[in-house]
């Protein structure tokens, strides 16, 4: 019963990302800053990486984050460890609200 939980809910939260992909895509890229990367083990689901990062000029940034799914814990250490401080990442941000952003690896090519 685990693997099917973590596949489910691996594939449920990568097609909401694809959702969100595909809303954003359009939107302003603006340079960002990763604060920090974490794994989340879950007990029961899918492992997360979450990738915090700050978003905006200096005297008025803000912080967010995103989580990417992993279907292994392996996967997902492998690619928080690649998660480098203070690396430049590009953001997506809403036209109208400038607080919504998403983080994708494909805008980092």
């Amino acid at each position: 019963m685990g693997a099917i939980d973590v596949f489910a809910e691996y594939i449920y939260r990568i097609f909401i990302r694809l959702l969100l992909f595909v809303e954003s895509f359009r939107w302003a890229k603006v340079e960002g800053f990763v604060l920090d990367c974490s794994v989340k083990d879950s007990p029961i689901g899918c492992d997360l990486v979450t990738i915090r990062y700050r978003v905006g000029s200096e005297p008025d940034p803000w912080i967010a984050a995103e989580e990417i799914p992993f279907l292994s814990p392996r996967d997902a250490n492998w690619y928080a460890r690649k998660c480098v401080v203070n690396r430049r990442l590009r953001i997506r941000v809403h036209p109208t609200y400038a607080t919504e952003t998403h983080f994708f690896e494909f805008d980092q090519k």
